[in-house]
């Protein structure tokens, strides 16, 4: 239009442009555009307006980066407090709000939990006020209304005009401008900022909602984070806490096992071998002293123990028993000797003891106690049998769960066993009288000696972590998987280009940042390719904004198979992509890289599935550091003006920022 002189029809498409760049984020684009074609576009008369469907929204007050200085801020914080604090903060400051509140929902309704008054130092929150014991605070029927329908509420002045000017609040207060929102993440409600202004009317206008529905997408996401947040360190302390106890049961279960009896007896039987064989006493006194070291050696009760740890620890037990006992004891070792494992501490000498006690004491001509190891069925088993009194099988169950059963902390040793390995202690009678004792561990738990030791209380952990997943409900299921996909959500919101999976500005400038840091580190170079789309906006203005989405996404993919492995392509926004060359060593690897890129990016692009295709092509403006700059805002300013100079050159091209390096 201009080279045919048709100066007013360039202007109207000039400012169209120029609208949808400043709302697409296109800085460089947009300053460019001001510079070069001021004279059309008037920016002072419609620097802040674009259209939308539902007429002119004015953007004077649209600052997006400090948009994504809030996103930014807000994305920070993990407690609920802090956040709150900081959206109410962001909310007054882009507002012009008097008075505001925000409302969070729970399980049993809905709370006030921030709210901020002019003239007031403080933000108020966590105080947790009831919607239904805040009608003095707010517009309740207004509150409600956002509740049922999901959408917002603007009024210029509330006690004069609008659907709810008959609500007792407001006409109490003579309320004038007003602004109610919701605050949804994936579709689901979960709070409202509400906002007041009663010096006077037609405050908040059609850009304080744009600005908030931006700002209220970022700030359900952080409130969910923080939800997340909370709720994960409140399952960590739930399963230490666990872990605590079951170490603190530990202790009082080996405690347990030093019987006063039993060494009141050993006592007396060395003192009665003293006299008459001195061999047996040093050989009964480093028994004892075998057992005591096994049973008291609490600095390592967090870990697991080898087999042959703890069958030595039941060797010294026996050793002393069978001197007290003499050939009323008779004891049988059918041990696989290919076997070891790894399992907790005083697992197998109790059981021992139990047989010794309470299955052959009270038997005037005793019995046999029988430990065998085998490996069965991808167990290893440990069995502990005896010919003694036995065990009626209606008190099986008992002797696992009573505290007060005179088995030997069968019950303890049970809880350990499940804790562990997802099953416990089997007793049963045999068929010749007495009882056996079971423990199966699993050969996933297998190990050699020679291994370090396993930490109980990781053990404990993990299987605690089990039993709570396994208790909670389909829909706390339900809710970790929303988690997990906010999670995924606001990881993809922050450093992410939704439309094209790759990195976004933000995410771009960190690897921009810490690519300058190792090049000054190692002295090599990198190279800034800003790159700008010939000929989009005709595909966007003739297919509409679905078939450019086509293009961006292709042009994507192009861009990324163009460069090396080690190099970083990234969208800016609009039809702007950036990258960074890494460890470049000559002018004529970033010229073949870059006709690459030409080359790729001209090829024809297949629009839909009736055969629509389009052509794009790509002006690349080139910054080198260090020669063209040491920061990362000066090599991405000096490539987007080097990326112009392309265009004005002829486009479908690159162009360096300077012109002459010396590598």
């Amino acid at each position: 239009f201009l080279a045919s002189g048709m100066k007013k029809q360039a202007a109207f498409y000039m400012k169209e442009a120029f609208k949808g760049y400043q709302v697409w984020g296109a800085d460089g684009k947009t300053r460019h555009m001001a510079e070069k074609y001021g004279y059309l576009l008037n920016t002072s008369e419609i620097r802040g307006k674009v259209e939308k469907a539902d007429g002119m929204v004015e953007l004077e007050a649209v600052d997006l980066m400090s948009i994504m200085s809030a996103y930014r801020t807000v994305s920070k914080e993990v407690q609920l407090s802090d956040l709150l604090r900081q959206i109410m903060k962001i909310v007054v400051e882009n507002s012009g709000a008097q008075k505001a509140y925000i409302l969070l929902k729970y399980e049993h309704g809905w709370n006030i939990e921030a709210e901020w008054l002019q003239g007031e130092d403080k933000i108020k929150v966590l105080h947790s006020v009831p919607l239904e014991e805040a009608h003095g605070l707010l517009a309740a029927s207004i509150i409600n209304y956002c509740i049922r329908t999901e959408e917002y509420v603007v009024l210029s002045d509330a006690a004069r005009q609008g659907p709810f000017y008959k609500d007792s609040y407001i006409q109490r207060n003579q309320t004038k401008s007003l602004l109610c929102m919701p605050i949804t993440n994936q579709g689901v409600l979960t709070g409202i900022l509400y906002i007041e202004n009663n010096s006077s009317a037609d405050v908040f206008t059609n850009n304080h909602v744009h600005v908030l529905q931006l700002l209220a997408s970022q700030f359900s996401i952080s409130i969910k984070n923080v939800e997340l947040f909370s709720n994960l360190i409140a399952t960590t302390e739930e399963l230490h806490r666990s872990a605590e106890e079951a170490l603190r049961s530990e202790i009082a279960f080996l405690q347990a096992q030093i019987k006063p009896h039993f060494l009141y007896n050993a006592i007396n039987t060395i003192s009665a071998f003293s006299l008459d064989d001195p061999k047996m006493t040093r050989e009964l006194l480093a028994s004892l002293s075998e057992y005591l070291r096994g049973s008291f050696d609490f600095k390592n009760r967090d870990k697991l123990v080898t087999l042959r740890k703890e069958l030595e620890l039941v060797e010294a037990y026996l050793f002393i028993e069978k001197a007290r006992f003499g050939k009323r004891l008779q004891i049988v070792y059918d041990i696989d000797d290919d076997i070891d494992c790894m399992l907790p501490p005083l697992v197998v000498q109790p059981l021992v003891e139990n047989s010794v006690q309470h299955g052959l004491a009270d038997q005037k001509q005793g019995g046999t106690v029988k430990i065998s190891v085998y490996s069965e069925n991808n167990f290893v088993i440990i069995s502990v049998e005896d010919n003694g009194v036995g065990i009626p099988e209606a008190l099986y169950g008992k002797l696992l769960q009573d505290e007060e059963s005179q088995g030997v902390a069968l019950k303890n040793i049970n809880m350990r066993l499940i804790r562990l390995y997802g099953r416990g202690l089997e007793i049963g009678g045999r068929a010749e009288g007495g009882t056996k004792m079971t423990v199966r561990i699993p050969m996933e738990n297998k190990a050699i000696a020679s291994q370090p030791a396993i930490s109980l209380e990781n053990a404990y952990l993990y299987n605690n972590l089990r039993e709570l997943i396994d208790e909670r409900t389909i829909e706390l299921r339900e809710e970790i998987n929303e988690r997990k996909k906010a999670e995924k959500l606001l990881s993809e919101m922050a450093n992410q280009d939704p439309l094209t999976n790759l990195p976004n500005r933000r995410r771009f400038e960190d690897i921009l940042e810490q690519s300058i840091m190792t090049t000054k580190q190692n002295k090599n170079k990198i190279c800034v390719l800003f790159v700008d789309l010939d000929g989009f906006k005709a595909i966007n203005d003739k297919y509409g904004h679905d078939k450019g989405d086509v293009v961006l996404v292709s042009v994507a993919k192009r861009l990324s198979e163009a460069v090396r492995s080690c190099d970083a392509v990234a969208r800016m926004g609009g039809d702007e992509f950036v990258m960074i060359l890494q460890n470049v060593t000559s002018i004529s690897e970033i010229k073949e890289i870059c006709h690459r890129i030409v080359t790729s990016v001209e090829k024809t692009i297949l629009l839909d599935e009736e055969g629509t295709e389009a052509i794009v092509t790509s002006s690349i403006g080139i910054a080198i550091s260090p020669y063209d700059g040491e920061t990362a805002e000066e090599l991405m300013g000096n490539a987007d003006k080097s990326m112009y100079t392309a265009k004005k050159n002829g486009k479908n091209q690159f162009v360096f920022y300077s012109e002459k390096y010396d590598f």
